[in-house]
């Protein structure tokens, strides 16, 4: 068989596979197995649908998770929907399961929010510019040239003064927010057969900028002299064809991952406003789930390497982080970090590895600078 043929009969195989898992009940199944290009393979795909369902039995919760991205999005913007899946999971050993609704399945945008407040839907991924008609106290996030860069953003939403001041008014509003997500700060793009590519704020006079539900997005493109005008995300790409809209601000990965590379003629980066996203979960769900599930970290971050030893557990591994008692009570915790040792060696020991030890530099001398000093004195 040749490459060729070979390629037209994995992607016709896919195809079928897909709508019989799909036909079955096994939509999230369905879709991992297409994320990790096992879909071809009739074996693998019903294999990873048998334990799928299985998860799904044995959970205690299940949690639809809706997203306007399709699965492969995450090579080029990487919105992380299925290591949330696998880190949730894996975070509340097995009693939540995460039912997968991408590529726009349930709604887009506003569509989403509205579903998470209702309780349609347990949890969603959108925009904090989408997010804000709802929870109007995060547009604080785009103030222009407040957190414009991707670490003054993570700075700002995951500093205690934004969990302290923020997070109880967006509570207020029926929403439980999960982890934020940014990739890259907003550009100013403009349609082919539009107006010259945008280099002093005086340019966008007149442009008609399509916007979100931003109220700040909207002020901001008001005072630089652009002529906002909000739009639903799924008919952006009809109105920067039809000229409805003349230009628009995500980030360049959202753009290519929506199909837009080939309408427009100029992107002018400006780093003004942060293209943040964010995980939503229904409020009064969530507060229903048992103290120790919603103790969970709701990111998920360290699932996997906390979960790892359940799983070795249950098979009768042991699971010692200091087999030469160099140490004394090395267990680790939940989060996978040695107990009675700095955090960072320990991380590091208790996946067997372990760190070099740091470089010692004399006061006046930097990493970056020419060394001639004898190795004694570094």
């Amino acid at each position: 068989m040749t490459e060729e043929s070979e390629t037209t009969w994995k992607a016709a195989a896919s195809r079928r596979n897909f709508m019989k898992l799909a036909g079955a009940g096994g939509f999230t199944a369905a879709v991992m197995a297409s994320a990790a290009g096992m879909l071809w393979s009739t074996e693998a795909a019903a294999q990873m649908a048998n334990e799928e369902r299985d998860r799904e039995k044995a959970a205690e919760h299940v949690m639809t998770l809706a997203t306007a991205y399709v699965m492969t999005a995450d090579r080029s913007y990487p919105i992380m929907q299925l290591d949330l899946k696998e880190n949730i999971q894996n975070a509340t050993r097995g009693k939540v399961y995460v039912k997968l609704a991408p590529a726009g399945q349930l709604g887009a945008a506003n569509e989403l929010v509205q579903k998470v407040q209702s309780g349609t839907i347990q949890a969603a991924q959108h925009s904090i510019a989408n997010f804000a008609p709802f929870a109007p106290v995060v547009d604080l996030i785009n103030l222009p040239y407040l957190c414009g860069s991707n670490q003054r953003f993570i700075n700002l939403t995951y500093s205690d003064v934004w969990k302290d001041r923020v997070h109880p008014q967006v509570e207020a509003r029926g929403f439980k927010t999960l982890f934020y997500a940014v990739i890259d700060p907003r550009v100013v793009a403009i349609r082919k057969g539009g107006p010259d590519a945008v280099l002093t704020p005086g340019d966008l006079k007149g442009v008609k900028f399509r916007v979100p539900g931003s109220e700040m997005l909207q002020t901001y493109y008001r005072l630089v002299g652009a002529n906002p005008t909000p739009i639903a995300w799924g008919e952006t790409p009809s109105a920067i064809q039809q000229g409805v809209a003349d230009a628009l601000d995500p980030a360049v990965g959202a753009l290519y991952v929506f199909g837009f590379k080939d309408m427009l003629s100029h992107i002018t980066f400006t780093q003004a406003v942060p293209d943040a996203q964010v995980y939503s979960c229904n409020l009064e769900w969530y507060n229903a789930l048992p103290e120790d599930v919603r103790a969970a970290d709701p990111r998920g971050l360290g699932a996997g390497r906390s979960g790892a030893p359940d799983h070795r557990s249950e098979g009768g591994t042991g699971w010692d982080h200091d087999p030469d008692g160099r140490r004394q009570g090395n267990r680790a915790g939940a989060d996978g970090r040695v107990a009675g040792g700095r955090s960072g060696r320990g991380e590091f020991r208790a996946r067997g590895l372990d760190l070099p030890r740091r470089r010692r530099f004399p006061a006046r001398c930097r990493p970056t600078d020419p060394c001639h000093r004898p190795r004694r004195f570094c």
